[in-house]
């Protein structure tokens, strides 16, 4: 019963959100945006993903770097971090792999590719 009402849901969500985008179309308002779809807006986007990143994370980066010069495993980096109140960009904690992947970038920033 509960999957015949949450399938009716969803269609209702969908005849909902067409209906809406009908009558802003109809108002004349432009829905999405044609830079983002080209091969360039896509490459923009990428790199300002990019420079966010790299913002987010410098001091977290530099923090980790020096844990790691001292010998820490990428495990113990990331109880480390955690309990020292860093977050990721999106606000959660960190895991060894997400230590691994923000050294990564960093590493290859560095070297210049």
């Amino acid at each position: 019963i509960f999957m015949a009402i949450a399938d009716r849901e969803r269609e209702l969500i969908g005849i909902r959100t067409r209906a809406a985008l009908a009558a802003a179309r109809q108002r004349g308002v432009t829905l999405g945006t044609v830079a983002n779809m080209t091969e360039n807006g896509r490459y923009q986007g990428q790199q300002q993903n990019r420079a966010d990143a790299i913002a987010a994370y410098a001091q977290t980066v530099g923090y980790a770097r020096l844990l790691q010069q001292q010998g820490l495993s990428l495990a113990q980096i990331a109880s480390r971090l955690n309990a020292e109140g860093f977050k990721t960009r999106q606000n959660k904690s960190f895991y060894k792999m997400t230590v691994k992947r923000i050294l990564d970038r960093e590493k290859v920033r560095a070297s210049g590719k």
